[in-house]
């Protein structure tokens, strides 16, 4: 059972200790007219790109802003502009100056591991420029049915992609810390191109801060996958609580990030259950007290009827971001953050 006391002390002492140190800003330029949308897209676990947010366009700019402790890939959707332009969201400042009709061109600048993204683009493209004209010669000796020179541009070709898997190889043992590294062996893994053994290897060596990024817990996923799921951690005292997004009261889908304030309370009930309506005033009289100083509350609901949960937010009068995805106690964010009774709470 959830013991608002213990919150209530807790969010005045953060509010004074505050760090911030997760948080981001994207601040970027681009030549689309006012009132043009910028759509923040993520990747979810079936690495399917989802909305995180959206902003419009005022004198030629945008800006994000958010909270992220670990380096992931993230993409900018310009409204009219086919192209999605690739980033690395994580903490700090991070700059970006596109134009709509050369959104490859973009720059993306600021933190740490879009600096990495951009010098190792720029050490590979020779190994690309290759490719592609070695690529055009071997179509054209197809075409003309030139068998010598098409086995003589195969192994030319062989050659030059054994040449940058050693280099991305080489780079990961060198960049332990880079997430560049963790993208790449992820990358490595899943096409086949490198054993199991080594894999472990390089994995191994990769700095902890960087075992944290989706794209490393996939791999390791991808290498123990037995391991990984005997092994599955559940957010911890301390951690950065895990985003989802699930439907609202209208159906339309609200994610954690997206409408979480300076500090959120996440709140698992349902109307159900007779302890969570029970104390559904102190929690009320909570988020009165301390929403002026940043306080949100996001309600997961464990119902199965929509009508009862409807009924029960009117009835509590609790006036602020509900989800439910109705599955009881199937509900996959429950499991995510190891709810095993309710009511429940995290800050």
């Amino acid at each position: 059972m959830r013991l608002l006391a213990p919150y209530i002390t807790l969010i005045l002492f953060i509010i004074g200790c505050s760090s911030g140190s997760t948080e981001y800003t994207l601040n970027g330029t681009i030549d689309l007219e006012d009132g043009q949308s910028v759509l923040l897209l993520g990747v979810d676990d079936q690495s399917q790109l989802m909305p995180i947010d959206t902003v419009m366009v005022e004198a030629g700019t945008f800006t994000f802003s958010g909270s992220k402790k670990y380096p992931e890939m993230h993409y900018l959707n310009f409204e009219g502009v086919r192209s999605l332009l690739p980033l690395v969201l994580e903490p700090g400042t991070i700059t970006v100056q596109a134009i709509k009709d050369s959104i490859q061109n973009a720059s993306v600048r600021g933190t740490k591991s879009n600096l990495d993204v951009s010098q190792f683009l720029e050490e590979i493209s020779t190994f690309n420029l290759a490719l592609r004209e070695i690529s055009f010669e071997l179509r054209n000796a197809m075409l003309r049915k030139d068998s010598l020179n098409i086995s003589d541009l195969q192994d030319q070709y062989d050659n030059m992609v054994a040449k940058l898997t050693d280099f991305e190889l080489t780079y990961i043992t060198d960049n332990p810390d880079s997430y560049v590294s963790s993208l790449i062996l992820e990358q490595q893994v899943t096409s086949g191109q490198i054993d199991s053994a080594e894999a472990q290897l390089l994995f191994d060596q990769l700095d902890g801060h960087i075992k944290k990024t989706k794209s490393a817990q996939n791999i390791e996923k991808l290498l123990n996958p037995e391991e990984v799921e005997k092994e599955k951690e559940f957010p911890e005292v301390g951690e950065i609580a895990p985003d989802f997004q699930a439907p609202s009261q209208t159906g339309e889908l609200n994610s954690l990030y997206k409408t979480k304030g300076k500090f959120t309370v996440i709140d698992f009930w349902a109307s159900w259950c007779k302890p969570c309506r029970d104390q559904s005033p102190e929690l009320v009289e909570l988020h009165n007290n301390y929403r002026s100083k940043g306080l949100t509350i996001m309600s997961v609901s464990l119902d199965r009827n929509n009508e009862r949960w409807l009924q029960a937010i009117k009835d509590d009068n609790l006036n602020w971001t509900h989800v439910s995805n109705l599955k009881h106690w199937k509900d996959p964010i429950a499991a995510e953050y190891n709810v095993r009774s309710i009511p429940e709470l995290f800050l």
